[in-house]
């Protein structure tokens, strides 16, 4: 399959936070992420979850997008526009890329990784054998557009999950990218998962990583948008994605639990986590715990209203 690679460069590491921010709300969903500072935090090439065969000069964010997307003009219009009323220029670059050719390049730096003490994420093409029977082994093909679930944002919420998870517990992954969180939940225990994603080639990866590690009579994977008359209920809900729409989320988001309502969210910037807290407690929920990694944190809480 052919598609289009967009890198878009920024001047300042600050600024990848808005124009992520930018696309999420444009409906691409799939975005990867490049920053001095990253680099700086991920030297060792096990750790990356976002990477390029070019070694990044500056700060940089990169979608995929298909040769055939019509709204690429209006897309590209408004994205300039966006940084421009922000105070700051981007630069837009395009490659035409092939899945194979993509898929070769990310097979040297995605090596399995231990990301807790009980869990392992091996890419499906490399072989690993368990260091003991306690281990949790999740394997993962990302897929042209998603992260290998290595990063600290996905490994925070791995954490978290591994103390509220038990074997009754209902599980929902908002935003479930690759489904590794969705994966992690059911090999944790979970007694069923519903994986959610508004973009269509995340609940198509989503639904062959569930299947090449038998896990669907556990998993479900649908399209939808949470904010949009979803009817899933669950025990815990877990959103690693931005922290706007943490907070969006926070208000309305305990129609969706249920029985111990434990809401577990991670991708927030260290600088946004009082504006997450703050929204948390101020709509009923009770901090449980805070886990911060690099520039990030997670964070569980409990709904008490």
């Amino acid at each position: 399959m052919e598609w289009k690679k967009y890198i878009i460069e920024v001047p300042e590491a600050e600024q990848v936070d808005i124009v992520y921010g930018a696309l999420y709300e444009m409906g691409i969903h799939s975005i990867e992420i490049e920053s001095l500072e990253f680099l700086a935090l991920n030297e060792d090439e096990k750790d990356w979850d976002y990477c390029d065969e070019e070694v990044n000069s500056g700060n940089r964010i990169i979608f995929y997008l298909p040769m055939d997307y019509y709204g690429e003009p209006e897309l590209m219009k408004s994205l300039k526009h966006y940084a421009f009323e922000n105070g700051f220029k981007i630069q837009i670059k395009q490659e035409q890329v092939y899945e194979k050719q993509w898929t070769e390049s990310w097979k040297k730096y995605f090596k399995p990784t231990k990301i807790t003490d009980r869990i392992v994420i091996k890419p499906e093409w490399e072989i690993y054998n368990k260091e003991n029977e306690e281990e949790i082994i999740i394997e993962i093909d990302p897929g042209m557009a998603f992260g290998t679930g290595t990063h600290e944002t996905t490994a925070m919420c791995m954490e978290l999950l591994e103390s509220y998870i038990d074997e009754k517990t209902e599980v929902l992954d908002v935003g479930c990218g690759s489904g590794v969180l969705s994966i992690a939940a059911a090999k944790l225990g979970a007694q069923s998962v519903v994986g959610i994603d508004i973009d269509q080639t995340a609940v198509d990866i989503s639904k062959e990583n569930v299947e090449k590690n038998k896990l669907s009579d556990k998993i479900h994977i649908m399209q939808g948008d949470l904010t949009k008359n979803m009817d899933e209920k669950a025990d815990i809900v877990v959103a690693n994605i931005m922290a706007e729409i943490i907070v969006s989320l926070s208000k309305d988001i305990h129609n969706t639990l249920k029985g111990r309502k434990i809401f577990i969210v991670s991708g927030i910037l260290i600088e946004k986590e009082d504006i997450v807290i703050s929204a948390l407690k101020s709509n009923g929920f009770n901090i449980l715990k805070i886990i911060r990694k690099g520039d990030w944190i997670a964070a569980a809480a409990q709904y008490l209203g």
